[in-house]
């Protein structure tokens, strides 16, 4: 086993306890975005891509799509035991 030097992870807030990490391979400039709720040790993938102009570009579609499209309801009826 040895660690992987070239992937980092940036972890961000963002409500009611759901959290995202974006995944970063610096090597290939690519990333991975992950949905999880801090009480729950189920994260799932949302979706990744290629780095093009930074990472802020990929924090606000990420938080366009928690703002409009169904990621968190989906998440808590797949994995969650109680109303969000």
């Amino acid at each position: 086993m040895r660690e992987l030097k070239n992937i980092v992870t940036k972890t961000y807030e963002y409500e009611d306890g759901f959290r995202f990490d974006i995944v970063i391979d610096t090597d290939k400039q690519e990333y991975e975005v992950f949905l999880y709720h801090e009480r729950y040790g189920i994260k799932d993938m949302m979706w990744g891509g290629m780095i093009e102009d930074g990472l802020d570009p990929i924090i606000e579609m990420v938080v366009a799509n928690l703002d409009y499209d169904p990621y968190i309801a989906d998440y808590a009826a797949q994995y969650m035991d109680e109303e969000i």
